[in-house]
C-alpha cells in the first residue's frame, strides 16, 4: 500500500470510528479490599484498562468490558486484591486510540469491614508501624473521646478522607448501639480523627458531632427482652464510592422496623433516602407459606458483607423470643447513580415452614464469602427438620448464591451446606448454638477451608451429657468435615466467638477464644489438613467471662512483628472491658505485662451491668497504622506505643548539650526541644543530629546558662523524656573552633568532628578518635 492509499484507508477508517483521543478517566481510591475499582468520565464504547506499578515498570492488571452507552462511569474486576502502596493508573482504549493515564492513585490500607476482610480473617498483614518490641516498651492510651450510647459494633477505618470544610483525615468511624437511660441515646454514627479523636462531622452548622440515625418522631425500639437496640452490626464501607452501609433499629408510633442508610463518609448525609426493612419489604416463599420479616424479635447483630457490589445483611433472634428466623436480605450497592441501587436482589430465610429457629447471629462476626459470588453463614438453635424439601437450616453451615440472572424469583439460591449429624440431640438440646461463631475462610495454597464452630452450655444438659466444644475444619469445596476438634476438659468452657488466622514465621496458626480460658493457637498442617491438638495457650491471664474474639497484626509474615489482640469482656459489672496483647508466635509472651507488675493488659472502660445481651458484648479491637481502636460503654478509646525516648545527657567542654540516645530497628525518630517563652521549641536542626545506627547523638548550644532540654519522638510529642535543667561548661577544649565547640559544629566531646554537607570526616590533626 502507497502513502497515498495509506492516507486514503485511514481517513475511511475514520469515518467509522472516531480518531479523537479518548478523554482521560479519573480513578476513584482505591485499598486492600476494592474487589472492582470505579473508573469515571469514561466514552462509550471504550475499554478501560488498569496498570499498577512493579520493579520492571507498569503492567496492566485488569481491563473492562466496552463502556455501555449512556454511561460515564464503570467498575473494573479486579483478578485480586491489591497490596497496600501500589500505584494504579487507569486509562481507556476506544479503537486503536488510547487516552492519557488518569492521574495516579495509591493503594490504601483501610479497615472498612468487620474482621479485616470478607474471608473474616482477624488478620491485618499489611501492619507496618507496631511491632512486638515497639508494643513491648511501652503501650498506652493515645486519646479518647465519649459517645452517647455503648459500643458493640467494631470500628472502622478509612485514611485521607476529604472532610468537607476540613480537608483530609484519617478518620476512624463509630456506631452506637442504645442505652437504657431516660431519655434514650444511641443510634449514632461519629466520625473521629484518628490519630487526636476530634469528631469532624457537623451535627449541626459549626457543630462537630455524631450523624443521627433517628429523625423527627422516632425513637430506639425496645425489643425483646426487655432491651433498647441501636446499631448492632458492624457497618460496612466502599472506598471507592466513599460510602459507609450502617443498619438502625427505629421504632415510630406502635411499628418498629430496621432502617439500611448509605452514608456519605465525608459528610455524615445520605446518599439516597434510606431502605425500610420490615414485614412489607422482607419476605420469602416456600412452597405454600410465606413468612415475613418480624423486626420486634429480630436482631441485626453480624457484620455488614459488601461483596461483588452486593450489599448482605443478616438477622437472627433477640433472646431467642418466638418468633424469629434466620433471615439474609441483599441489596444493589455497585453504583451510586443507577436506578437500582439498594434495591433489593434477593432474601434467604432459614426456617420458613416453622414457626421460628435457626437464627443468625454469628456473635457479631460479619457473613463471609471469597469473591467468587456466594457467601456462607452460621445459624444457631431452633427448627425441627433439615430436609431440604422443608428448607430449614438449624445448627448449619449455608453457602448462598443469588438468584439465576433472568430469574423472576427473589429467593437466594442454596449451593451447599452442612448439618452436624447431632445438630438436635447436643445443639439444640444443650442450646450449643453451632453459630456461635461466624464461619472464617483461609486457603493453603490450592485447597480452601472453612474454620467453624460452636459454643458448650451445660446448664441446659442433663447432668449425664457430655460437657464439650466443638469446632470443625471444612473442606469449602465439598463441605465435608475434614476434622472435629472436641475440648472436654482444660479449655473446654465455651466458645461464642470464632476463630483468627495467621501466616507466620511458624507456618498457619489458627487462633480461639474459650470462655473462661486462656487464648488458644493450633498449627496448621497441610498435608494431610488438620489442626495440632492440643493448641499453644497463653498464661496467666485467662478470659473471665465471654470468649473473647482474636485479632492479628503483622507485617506480612515478618519475624518480630506478628501480635495477638483480644479484649476481654469483665465477670463483674464493676470491672472494665480490657485489651490484651501476646506474641502470636509465642502465647506466653504478654506484650503488655510490666516487669515487677501484676499488669497483664490496658483498661478500656466500663461496660453494662450484667444481665440480657450486656455480657456478650463482643468487642474487636481495630488494628491498623500503630494504633488499635475499642469501644466502651461510653468512650472511643485509642491505644498506641507510647514509650519515652531512653536518653542521657552531656555538658561539652565547649557549651554543647548534647544528648545520647539508644536506638533500635523499631526506635521512632527523635528531636531535641529546648523550653523557650513557657513553650516547647524545636532546634533539632540539620547539622545537630548524627544518626550512629544504633544510637544518635542530638545537640544544641544553649541560649543562657540555665536552659531547659528534653527529648521527644517526632511522631508523638507526647512520648518524652523529663526536662533536663543543665548549666553549661566553659571549659576549653583541644579540637580547634572551626571544628568543634561553637554553634552550628558537633560537640567537642565526640572527639572526631564532621561537615554534615559533605558527608566526609576532615582530617584533623588535633582531633581525638
Amino acid at each position: 500500500m502507497n502513502r497515498r492509499s495509506l492516507v486514503v484507508f485511514l481517513l475511511g477508517s475514520c469515518a467509522l470510528v472516531s480518531c479523537r483521543r479518548p478523554g482521560t478517566p479519573t480513578l476513584a481510591p482505591v485499598d486492600q479490599s476494592t474487589q472492582a475499582a470505579l473508573v469515571s468520565n469514561v466514552d462509550p464504547g471504550a475499554v478501560v484498562e488498569l496498570w499498577t506499578n512493579s520493579p520492571s515498570g507498569q503492567t496492566l492488571t485488569a481491563t473492562s468490558t466496552p463502556v455501555p452507552t449512556g454511561t460515564t462511569q464503570v467498575r473494573v474486576r479486579l483478578p485480586s486484591h491489591l497490596s497496600p502502596g501500589l500505584i494504579v493508573r487507569a486509562r481507556q482504549r476506544l479503537s486503536f486510540r488510547r487516552s492519557h493515564f488518569s492521574a495516579p492513585m495509591t493503594v490504601e490500607n483501610n479497615y472498612v469491614t468487620n474482621r479485616y476482610d470478607n474471608e473474616r480473617s482477624g488478620w491485618n498483614p499489611n501492619e507496618s508501624t507496631l511491632s512486638v518490641n515497639k508494643v513491648r516498651r511501652g503501650f498506652g492510651i493515645i486519646c479518647d473521646h465519649a459517645v452517647d450510647a455503648p459500643i458493640r459494633a467494631q470500628p472502622l477505618y478509612v485514611q485521607d478522607v476529604h472532610i468537607q470544610g476540613k480537608g483530609k483525615h484519617n478518620v476512624v468511624f463509630v456506631a452506637t448501639d442504645s442505652t437504657d437511660t431516660t431519655p434514650l441515646k444511641g443510634n449514632q454514627v461519629w466520625a473521629f480523627d484518628a490519630e487526636t479523636c476530634a469528631p469532624l462531622w457537623e451535627s449541626t452548622p459549626g457543630h462537630a458531632g455524631p450523624r443521627e440515625l433517628l429523625g423527627p418522631g422516632e425513637t430506639i425500639p425496645l425489643v425483646a427482652c426487655n432491651g433498647h437496640h441501636g446499631v448492632w452490626s458492624t457497618p460496612a464501607i466502599d472506598r471507592t464510592t466513599n460510602t459507609m452501609y450502617v443498619v438502625a433499629a427505629v421504632q415510630k408510633g406502635a411499628q418498629s422496623f430496621f432502617r439500611l442508610h448509605a452514608i456519605d463518609i465525608g459528610t455524615g448525609l445520605d446518599r439516597v433516602n434510606p431502605v425500610v426493612m420490615d414485614g412489607s419489604t422482607v419476605k420469602f416463599t416456600q412452597g405454600s407459606t410465606t413468612v415475613s420479616l418480624n423486626p420486634s424479635v429480630q436482631n441485626n447483630r453480624p457484620g455488614l458483607l459488601l461483596d461483588r457490589g452486593v450489599l448482605y445483611v443478616a438477622f437472627g433472634s433477640s433472646c431467642d423470643v418466638d418468633s424469629y428466623h434466620g433471615w439474609i436480605v441483599a441489596y444493589d450497592a455497585d453504583l451510586l447513580q443507577s436506578q437500582t441501587f439498594l434495591t433489593q436482589l434477593g432474601v434467604f430465610n432459614t426456617t420458613p415452614q416453622e414457626s421460628s429457629g435457626a437464627g443468625v447471629w454469628q456473635s457479631g462476626l460479619g457473613v463471609a464469602s471469597d469473591g467468587d459470588g456466594t457467601i456462607y453463614f452460621l445459624t444457631g438453635n431452633g427448627g425441627t427438620l433439615t430436609q431440604p424439601s422443608n428448607g430449614s437450616y438449624p445448627n448449619s453451615l449455608v453457602r448462598l448464591a443469588l438468584p439465576p440472572a433472568g430469574s423472576t424469583s427473589m429467593q437466594l439460591q442454596v449451593v451447599n451446606s452442612f448439618t452436624p449429624a447431632d445438630w438436635d440431640t447436643f445443639y439444640n438440646f444443650c442450646d450449643s448454638d453451632l453459630g456461635a461463631g461466624g464461619a472464617v475462610l483461609f486457603s493453603d495454597g490450592a485447597k480452601h477451608f472453612i474454620l467453624a464452630g460452636g459454643k458448650a452450655s451445660p446448664q441446659f444438659c442433663s447432668s449425664g451429657s457430655s460437657f464439650r466444644t466443638q469446632t470443625y475444619l471444612i473442606d469449602r469445596s465439598t463441605h465435608s468435615v475434614i476434622q472435629t476438634l472436641t475440648q472436654t476438659n482444660g479449655i473446654a468452657q465455651g466458645m461464642v466467638a470464632g476463630p483468627a488466622y495467621y501466616k507466620g514465621p511458624l507456618g498457619t496458626r489458627i487462633y480461639y477464644g474459650f470462655n473462661f480460658s486462656p487464648l488458644a493457637a493450633f498449627t496448621f498442617v497441610s498435608n494431610p489438613p488438620h489442626l495440632v491438638d492440643p493448641p499453644e495457650v497463653t498464661l496467666m491471664d485467662p478470659a473471665p467471662a465471654t470468649s473473647p474474639i482474636p485479632t492479628i497484626s503483622s507485617n506480612g509474615n515478618a519475624a518480630g512483628t506478628g501480635i495477638l489482640w483480644a479484649v476481654f469482656h469483665p465477670a463483674l459489672a464493676t470491672q472494665p472491658l480490657t485489651l490484651h496483647a501476646y506474641d502470636a508466635n509465642d502465647l506466653h509472651d504478654n506484650l503488655l505485662n510490666r516487669p515487677g507488675s501484676t499488669q497483664m493488659s490496658l483498661d478500656i472502660g466500663d461496660w453494662l451491668p450484667l444481665g440480657n445481651h450486656a455480657g456478650n458484648s463482643f468487642q474487636v479491637p481495630t488494628v491498623i497504622h500503630g494504633r488499635v481502636y475499642c469501644g466502651s460503654k461510653s468512650r472511643l478509646v485509642v491505644f498506641g506505643p507510647r514509650h519515652k525516648p531512653l536518653c542521657s545527657f552531656i555538658v561539652d567542654c565547649g557549651g554543647a548539650i548534647s544528648f545520647y540516645c539508644p536506638k533500635d530497628s523499631d526506635s521512632d525518630i527523635f528531636q531535641l526541644e529546648r523550653l523557650q517563652n513557657g513553650n516547647w521549641k524545636n532546634v533539632t536542626e540539620p547539622g545537630s543530629i548524627k544518626d550512629l545506627g544504633k544510637f544518635v547523638y542530638l545537640w544544641d548550644y544553649p541560649s543562657g546558662e540555665n536552659a531547659i532540654y528534653r527529648v521527644c519522638s517526632k511522631d508523638r510529642a507526647e512520648d518524652c523524656t523529663l526536662g533536663f535543667t543543665l548549666r553549661a561548661n566553659h571549659r576549653p577544649c583541644d579540637i580547634a573552633p572551626e571544628f568543634c565547640g561553637r554553634p552550628g559544629k558537633p560537640p567537642c566531646f565526640l572527639g572526631r568532628p564532621w561537615p554534615v554537607s559533605s558527608g566526609k570526616v576532615r582530617n584533623n590533626p588535633s582531633s581525638r578518635d
